[in-house]
C-alpha cells in the first residue's frame, strides 16, 4: 500500500528522538517507544521517558528485538493499535490500552483535534495540525505491507472486543502430525496444509461479527455478566446472590450486526 512516513521528534531528557510513522492519527494512542536492544544509536535512551509531540504526555522508551533497525529511523512508536506488532508489544510488555478507533471506523470523540472523524480524514487533518505547529520534521513516500479486508480491500483496524475462541495454537503439533495420517488428493495439498498450520497466529474466533445476528448457545447473567452454558445453569448470580430457580435474569448471546467495512 502506498503511504508516507511522517517524521516527528519525541522530546527526551537526552535530546530529540526522531521517529517515522505512517499512522500519525494514532499519536494520542501512543503508549511506548521501542528501539532494538542492539542498536547503538539508541542505547542511552532505553529506560528514559519521551514526550509525545502535539499531545505533550510522556511514555517510556523500551527495547525489543522485534524492532527493525533499518526501517524508518529505527525508533518506533507503539500505539493501540496500529498493527499486529503493536498488539504483540502490548501483550508482552503489559502496556496500557488507549481507545482511539471505534467499531464504526471513526476516531473516539475523546481524541483532541480529530475526534469523530473517519480514519483517513483524521490522518490528513492531524498532519496539517502538526505542520501548522512546526512539529512535522518531514515526509517520505513509502510502499509497505498492510493487512486489508479480502473483499473490499480496505485496511483492517485492530479493535479489542469480547469474543469466543477455540484453542488451536496449542494443538499445532497434533494438526501437523495428522497430515501424515491423511491420503491427500492431489498430493501437493498436504504441503499447503502444513504451511497453513505452521503459520497460524491466532486461535479460531467462532463469534465473528456478521451482518445478520447469529444466535450463539451462551447466555449471560444480566446482573453479574457471568457466562452460562447450556446445561450448566449456575446455582445463583454472583452479583446479587439471587437463586437461579427464582428468576435469575439471563440473555442469549447473539452476534450483533457490525461486519460492514468502514
Amino acid at each position: 500500500m502506498e503511504s508516507s512516513f511522517h517524521y516527528l521528534n519525541f522530546k527526551t531528557s537526552l535530546g530529540d528522538l526522531l521517529i517515522a510513522t505512517t499512522r500519525p492519527e494514532l499519536l494520542y494512542g501512543c503508549v511506548c517507544v521501542f528501539v532494538h536492544p542492539q542498536d547503538e544509536r539508541y542505547h542511552k535512551f532505553i529506560g528514559k521517558m519521551a514526550r509525545v509531540p502535539l499531545y505533550d504526555f510522556e511514555i517510556p522508551i523500551m527495547a525489543d528485538e522485534m524492532v527493525s533497525m533499518e526501517k524508518g529511523t529505527g525508533a518506533v512508536m507503539c500505539a493501540t493499535f496500529g498493527d499486529s506488532t503493536d498488539v504483540s508489544w502490548y501483550q508482552t510488555h503489559h502496556l496500557p490500552y488507549k481507545k482511539i478507533i471505534l467499531p464504526d471506523g471513526t476516531i473516539s470523540g475523546e481524541v483532541p483535534y480529530i475526534g469523530g472523524m473517519e480514519v483517513n480524514l483524521a490522518r490528513r487533518t492531524l498532519v496539517e495540525e502538526l505542520k501548522s505547529r512546526d512539529l512535522l520534521v518531514g515526509q517520505e513516500a513509502v510502499s509497505h505491507s498492510v493487512a486489508v479486508h479480502e473483499r473490499c480491500g480496505q485496511a483492517v483496524e485492530i479493535i479489542p472486543s469480547n469474543q469466543w475462541y477455540i484453542d488451536v495454537l496449542t494443538e499445532k503439533d497434533r494438526f501437523l502430525k495428522a497430515a501424515d495420517e491423511i491420503s491427500w488428493h492431489p498430493a501437493h495439498m498436504k504441503k499447503r496444509y502444513q504451511i497453513w498450520v505452521e503459520n497460524l497466529k491466532w486461535d479460531w474466533c467462532i463469534s465473528r461479527q456478521r451482518y445478520f445476528g447469529v444466535p450463539f448457545p451462551v447466555w449471560y447473567c444480566k446482573e453479574c455478566k457471568e457466562p452460562v452454558f447450556c446445561g450448566r445453569r449456575p446455582a445463583s448470580c454472583k452479583s446479587t446472590g439471587r437463586n437461579a430457580r427464582k428468576g435469575m435474569q439471563l440473555r442469549l448471546y447473539t452476534v450483533s450486526p457490525g461486519g460492514s467495512c468502514f
